[in-house]
């Protein structure tokens, strides 16, 4: 028996000897630490819990008694959220058969709501932990030549002993990059980045001009000067798009592709007529569009009688001025002239709008003045397009200049006649284009009139 007992006492100062020692290396306030603040979490009584980052190496479950909510663990490192007024701290872990109390009340330091801590425990194996985050993600890291595998976010942990250690990083089309980390005895984890610098070539962009503004992927580069109208570029391979703007000159936006050499771009900007400017220089991204401008527009008439009983088709040239005023307020006013011609059957048709039966197959030519009120939006990429809804009245007067079927003159044609009326216009610009569309109801017994045009704008 007394054997027994002894075998017993033996194997257990034994299994003493080998289990995990852990001891507190330091407790202390991060003053610079928000961790607690912006990520608030409440005790049992509602009030805003400390943090105690907890650093140690070589233990992946401890679990903490007096922790508050879930315990995070990443490379090395426990998040615990603690109630304020922590006097003392109790881990433990099944894994390593160890459960002790730490006296945090022995630091002199309180647990404050809503501060962060650290406390750092060392093992009797005396290792360190060394996080790596790299970018770009995609590059390879390797550790006195071991690959160190990375996450998605480009981090990555390993556990070595005290001592000094070579490490290089390297990812296709970066320039590669090596260094040395120290554990030492007073850190328990040492975090090292590395951003690695893309492989660049020289892009040569001549604007033959001073005073413009070079922009490649969003990102400003800087004015050329009358001294140097070439600016040299340092860009990695792949596409990127290049803008260049001047105020009077037209706008530049392109797209060009770096491929391993030396690029040469020729972009000369060229001067807008009338000494006009887009609107994209004069405006930001959200602003609504203030200017005004005209049209220069051809487009095509049909006329309609009683629901389709005849018709006349014509075309015009049209004089139109839009300005625009308290935002996004249009006014729209200006003048049409052209030619109307029509057929026997559409002619009987509109003779009998005039108390004329007796000419058919005349041509005339009218003079047509809109005035319209309405709203004008502008979309797309910094605002260069315009969408406008008019509506409103029209003046309009017509006079004969061709024979009827019948051989009369002139003067035994249709005679001259005014009209007026109402008008609905909706209109769209893609940048100096536009086309619009109308419809004309006769308040003159003249029924209603539809046109298709399109044309040109030129800013004031």
């Amino acid at each position: 028996m007394k054997r027994f007992v002894a075998l017993f006492v033996l194997m257990l100062s034994i299994c003493q000897a080998w289990a995990l020692q852990v001891t507190v290396k330091s407790f202390q306030l991060r003053p610079s630490d928000l961790a607690a603040r912006e990520n608030v979490r409440t005790d049992a009584k509602g009030t805003d819990c400390a943090m105690i980052r907890v650093q140690v190496v070589g233990i992946n479950d401890l679990q903490f008694e007096e922790a508050v909510g879930k315990t995070n663990y990443g490379h090395g490192e426990y998040m615990v959220y603690v109630p304020q007024g922590l006097k003392t701290l109790t881990f433990s872990s099944k894994e390593k058969d160890i459960r002790q109390t730490v006296d945090i009340d022995k630091f002199g330091i309180d647990v404050e709501s809503r501060k962060a801590y650290l406390l750092q425990l060392e093992t009797d194996s005396r290792l360190r932990s060394a996080v790596f985050v790299v970018s770009p993600t995609t590059a390879v890291l390797k550790i006195d030549n071991d690959v160190l595998a990375l996450d998605s976010t480009g981090e990555g942990d390993v556990t070595l002993h005290i001592g000094t250690y070579k490490y290089s990083v390297e990812a296709k089309g970066y320039k590669p990059q090596n260094g040395t980390i120290e554990l030492t005895d007073d850190k328990i984890s040492t975090m090292t980045y590395v951003n690695l610098d893309p492989i660049t070539f020289p892009v040569k962009i001549n604007c033959g001009t001073d005073s413009a503004s070079v922009f490649v992927d969003n990102v400003a580069y800087g004015i050329t000067t009358p001294e140097n109208m070439t600016m040299t570029l340092q860009l990695p391979n792949g596409k990127h798009n290049l803008r260049i703007i001047k105020p009077r000159y037209k706008e530049i936006e392109d797209n060009f592709k770096v491929d391993n050499s030396e690029l040469t771009l020729d972009k000369l900007l060229k001067q807008r007529h009338l000494k006009t400017v887009r609107h994209t220089e004069e405006r930001s991204h959200t602003s609504v569009n203030l200017r005004n401008c005209w049209y220069f527009m051809i487009g095509g008439d049909k006329f309609d009688k009683d629901k389709n009983d005849g018709y006349s088709y014509g075309g015009h040239l049209s004089f139109l001025f839009l300005n625009h005023f308290w935002g996004i307020a249009a006014l729209n006013w200006g003048l049409n002239f052209g030619l109307d011609g029509m057929s026997k059957k559409s002619r009987q048709a509109y003779n009998a709008t005039v108390d004329d039966d007796e000419h058919i197959g005349d041509v005339g030519m009218f003079f047509d003045v809109p005035l319209q009120l309405g709203l004008s939006f502008p979309f797309g990429k910094y605002n260069r397009h315009l969408v406008s809804f008019l509506g409103g009245g029209y003046g309009k007067y017509s006079f004969n200049l061709g024979k009827g079927d019948d051989n009369s003159s002139d003067e035994e044609g249709m005679p001259d006649y005014w009209d007026y009326g109402l008008r609905g216009t909706f209109r769209i610009d893609f940048s100096e284009f536009s086309f619009d569309s109308n419809i004309s109801q006769s308040l003159n017994k003249k029924g209603l009139f539809f046109s298709i045009n399109i044309g040109y704008k030129i800013y004031k």
